[in-house]
C-alpha cells in the first residue's frame, strides 16, 4: 500500500480464474505486495455467464489492490498487455477507483 501522504487508489479487478497464476505471476513482477483476492464468483458480464456449473461455466475472482495512480495504470497496461497474448481473450475487468485509508 502507497504512503499515506500520496494520493491513494483502489482498483477493483474482476477476471477470470483460468488465468489467476499468469495474473498473479505478473503482479508479483510489478512489485505488488498487498492485495486481497476473492475466489469463485458468478457474474455475468461481457464474457457471458458464469456460475460454475455445465449451463454455464467458468467462475471469476476478484483482487483488491490499494495503490498510486500511476502504479494502477501500469498495472492496467500489464494487464491488457496479457489479455491480448491469448487466442481467446479472456475476461479482466478493471476499475480505478478513489481510496482513503482511515
Amino acid at each position: 500500500m502507497p504512503q499515506s501522504s500520496q494520493e491513494t487508489v483502489l482498483l477493483l479487478i474482476v477476471y477470470d480464474r483460468a488465468v489467476d497464476a499468469d495474473l498473479m505471476q505478473r503482479l508479483e513482477a510489478l512489485g505488488i505486495e498487498g492485495y486481497t483476492k476473492l475466489h469463485d464468483a458468478e457474474g455475468k458480464g461481457g464474457q457471458g455467464i458464469k456460475r460454475g456449473d455445465p449451463v454455464f461455466p467458468g467462475l471469476n475472482h476478484l483482487l483488491f489492490i490499494a495503490t498510486t495512480p500511476e502504479k494502477a495504470a501500469t498495472i492496467a497496461q500489464t494487464l491488457r498487455a496479457m489479455q491480448d497474448e491469448y487466442a481467446v481473450k479472456p475476461g479482466i475487468t478493471i476499475w480505478q477507483l478513489p481510496a482513503l485509508t482511515l
